[in-house]
């Protein structure tokens, strides 16, 4: 599983991948670069089995562990935005780290503290992305010459979803089944 830790610069991300898998102060490189590492999941079960068993080698789950670059809220750069989504797209979940610390040393990016703003523009932004994407889709579906069932059924089901994410609603309460 790869997981994406996403948020506004200077909330801590770099500080949590570090935590999770074990590396030692990333964050001082100062650098914006994507950061990627492994952290093992333990497990008593795997340990006492292993000391049961005495295998050469016990393998324990991970998890991938993504500290994308952060991003910048009212950016506007259209370069900064992509990359960001195209960092995200990879993950298989993605963990939003907030800020609600105070720190003489590192100042917040947009002035000040506060949390609930951060998430709304963070998500704001992958929203406009999930429009596009789905606007996309919508137009190759609809350039086809003939449209077969199958794709009659997409496009209701696409322009369905549009129709809730411009309305500011979540995929997830339209109730679609698992298939689709």
């Amino acid at each position: 599983m790869k997981i994406g830790l996403i948020g506004l610069n200077q909330t801590g991300k770099t500080t949590v991948f570090d935590l999770l898998t074990g590396r030692e102060n990333t964050a001082a490189s100062g650098k914006t670069a994507l950061h990627t590492g492994v952290g093992l999941v333990p497990d008593e079960r795997i340990a006492c089995l292993s000391a049961l068993y005495r295998p050469q080698k016990t393998t324990y789950a991970q998890i991938e562990f993504t500290d994308v670059a952060g991003f910048s809220a009212g950016d506007g750069r259209k370069s900064a935005a992509a990359r960001f989504l195209s960092e995200v797209r990879h993950c298989d979940a993605l963990v939003h780290i907030l800020r609600a610390f105070e720190s003489e040393t590192l100042p917040p990016e947009r002035g000040r503290i506060d949390p609930a703003a951060d998430l709304d523009a963070l998500e704001t932004e992958l929203l406009l992305a999930d429009l596009v994407m789905l606007e996309r889709r919508i137009e190759r579906v609809k350039s086809g010459k003939k449209i077969a069932k199958e794709q009659a059924e997409e496009l209701a089901r696409l322009e369905r979803c549009f129709a809730c994410l411009e309305g500011g609603g979540s995929v997830l309460d339209l109730g679609l089944p698992e298939s689709d």
